[in-house]
């Protein structure tokens, strides 16, 4: 299947909702491609389904690695400036009125075939699993205060080739900061910016 058909079989069949638009998730997916194989690791879930968007892709193209997926799973954006508590319940996505459970995410991954260790929690050195390796990370966790940074922080040194921010942008100024951070660092460079994507790529040198 092409991204565009993976995409779409995602979102017909995921219970709750791929959270990235259809062009951010297309990058994501040139990008797990572009890395031809290693291990996949993302901040921040949801359901499930950009973990899911990143199997599929590796097992479209035979491509060797483990997907992993860390996410608080206990609610939408609890505690941080998006935090919806107020108006539906911090445990409920209000766009879907579904609970974000791993079960839930571990649900998805089981129906669509995708191969995915979820784990529960927040994103920390004990949570990463510190004898891999990454060729693709996906930080798209706490885009509030000191979140980004020190996402982008804990996950520099162990990745081979794209770290990846989502809501690189305007609305989202924590974000752009990380991003920043990430461009001054002379072991990264920018490779591609488009929309609230933002791909920075390990210097070969390095």
């Amino acid at each position: 299947m092409s991204p565009n058909e993976i995409i779409k079989y995602i979102n017909e069949n995921i219970d709750g909702r791929l959270c990235d638009d259809e062009n951010c998730c297309v990058f994501l997916a040139s990008a797990v491609y572009d890395a031809k194989g290693g291990n996949y690791l993302e901040i921040g879930s949801l359901f499930g389904g950009s973990a899911i968007l990143a199997s599929l892709v590796m097992k479209e193209h035979g491509y060797d690695g483990e997907v992993y997926a860390i996410d608080p799973f206990d609610g939408y954006y609890v505690g941080t400036k998006s935090d919806r508590g107020w108006l539906v319940g911090a445990e409920i996505d209000p766009l879907t009125n579904k609970e974000v459970t791993i079960e839930r995410a571990q649900a998805n991954a089981k129906k669509m075939g995708a191969d995915v260790t979820f784990i529960k929690g927040k994103a920390s050195k004990e949570l990463i699993p510190r004898t891999l390796s990454f060729s693709v990370v996906y930080i798209d966790g706490d885009h509030w205060n000191d979140g980004p940074i020190n996402d982008w922080s804990l996950v520099k040194d162990i990745c081979t080739r794209f770290v990846i921010f989502d809501n690189c942008d305007h609305r989202h100024p924590a974000v752009n900061k990380a991003c920043i951070e990430a461009w001054s660092d002379p072991e990264w460079s920018l490779s591609f910016k488009q929309a609230s994507i933002a791909i920075f790529q390990r210097e070969a040198s390095v």
